[in-house]
């Protein structure tokens, strides 16, 4: 009977070690979510807008990405957009 109680409290271990590591997957998981629901609600609020204010969104999107792209070299300016 002695030799089984080391096999439990190693099993107890491990399924520690499991709950810890599905609990850090669930909640990566549930942040991916999260942004997934982020861009469906933008998407839908983009299909409400009218032409007009389509196309003034995504002009001052396209300026603030260009914008936000320049990069100074020197004296030298970059264009290219970082993600």
């Amino acid at each position: 009977m002695d030799g089984i109680i080391p096999v439990i409290r190693a099993m107890e271990v491990l399924f520690s070690r499991m709950e810890a590591r599905m609990d850090a997957r669930f909640n990566e998981v549930d942040a991916h979510l999260g942004q997934v629901q982020s861009r469906i609600d933008e998407a839908l609020v983009w299909e409400r807008e009218s032409p007009a204010q389509k196309s003034r969104h995504l002009f001052i999107s396209i300026a603030f990405n260009w914008t936000s792209g320049l990069r100074v070299k020197g004296a030298v300016f970059s264009s290219s957009v970082s993600p």
